[in-house]
């Protein structure tokens, strides 16, 4: 199960906001600090790999992070709609290609209907990425409900906490794949480039945005770059 201590709380204090009730000033601040962190904060994996993944808590406009989503959208609800969706995949060798529509976890669920809506994904998989002026319509604002790739995305967000692409411009980013086995630790500094290996190659993709306001953005497909010398 992934975990965000922040959850239940932040429901409670939601609840008294859609009653109309007014908070007192320190349940207020703690409100906006639980909102915060519904959208920043950690993410945990327990039992048994005890994980914790925040390598998203950085400004929005640092170039370095590849981070694609909006300042609004809440993290831990991603992650656990994408979580529950891999829950169904039967077969396992093929896991990156099973594709559903995300669903609200259960615990973000205020009403029986919550269970039929969806989830925006990461746009960690370019095969999700589509822009306004390519469909005629936002996605985003028409809440249209299409396929993602949980698989993908959700380990794609558990993968960059330690493997970190290199980032060469604004937006430009570039990682090496390996094609025999290494360590973790090594693997972690051969993907970024900062170790050269012998049968690395360099692939280069960039975050494309999904809107005109630049508020949303999303992996492009990768190029092969050549092999690191």
């Amino acid at each position: 199960m992934l975990r965000d201590g922040s959850t239940n709380i932040a429901r409670c204090l939601s609840f008294t906001l859609r009653e109309r009730r007014s908070l007192p000033a320190a349940a207020e601040q703690r409100r906006v600090e639980l909102g915060k962190n519904a959208r920043q904060g950690t993410v945990t994996i327990e039992a048994p790999f005890f994980l914790a993944l925040d390598w998203w808590q950085t400004e929005d406009d640092e170039v370095t992070t590849p981070k694609t989503w909006a300042g609004r959208q809440e993290i831990h609800k991603v992650a656990r709609a994408a979580q529950d969706a891999i829950s169904e995949i039967t077969d396992l060798p093929n896991m990156f290609e099973y594709s559903s529509v995300l669903r609200f976890p259960p615990e973000y669920r205020k009403e029986a209907t919550d269970e039929n809506k969806a989830v925006e994904p990461f746009y960690f998989d370019a095969r999700r990425f589509v822009h306004a002026l390519d469909t005629g319509f936002s996605l985003d604002v028409q809440n249209a409900a299409t396929m993602a790739h949980p698989a993908v995305e959700l380990l794609s967000l558990i993968g960059l906490q330690r493997f970190r692409p290199a980032t060469e411009g604004r937006f430009n980013l570039a990682y090496f794949a390996w094609f025999e086995p290494l360590s973790a630790v090594v693997a972690s500094v051969v993907v970024s480039g900062a170790v050269r290996h012998s049968s690395s190659r360099r692939y280069q993709f960039q975050l494309r945005f999904r809107d005109n306001q630049r508020r949303y953005k999303a992996f492009s497909f990768a190029t092969s770059a050549g092999e690191q010398i």
